[in-house]
């Protein structure tokens, strides 16, 4: 694996993953957002195991589940037409709205 980089900028990383998508357009997206349940309940899963066995945390298994979560989010976000860093640019946006409005705990989406 050394000829693939260690680092990929997230617009890169997009493009380049798009011919690994194989879902058909027709169900692509909802194929996309169980896929990122899926790799999100493995995080989870994962997590909840060292809580309960009093284990280490098994930081290698829980990169390659975040790098699964990773690859379905950035499809969605692909198929939806949006950039990754205008996702991310936006999100940090509304965070720091928040905070300045001192709104950052709590619930809703419109706080």
């Amino acid at each position: 694996m050394s000829h693939f980089p260690k680092y990929m900028d997230l617009e890169n990383y997009r493009n380049s993953i798009r011919e690994l998508d194989m879902y058909p357009d027709s169900v692509g997206l909802a194929m996309l957002a169980l896929g990122l349940a899926g790799e999100a309940g493995e995080i989870a899963n994962k997590v909840k195991k060292v809580y309960r066995d009093n284990t280490e945390i098994p930081y290698e298994a829980l990169l390659s589940e975040c790098g699964d979560t990773l690859w379905y989010l950035t499809r969605i976000i692909d198929t939806l037409q949006a950039q990754v860093g205008e996702v991310a640019a936006s999100n940090y946006a509304k965070l720091i709205d928040r905070r300045l409005r001192n709104v950052l705990q709590g619930s809703g989406d419109n706080r």
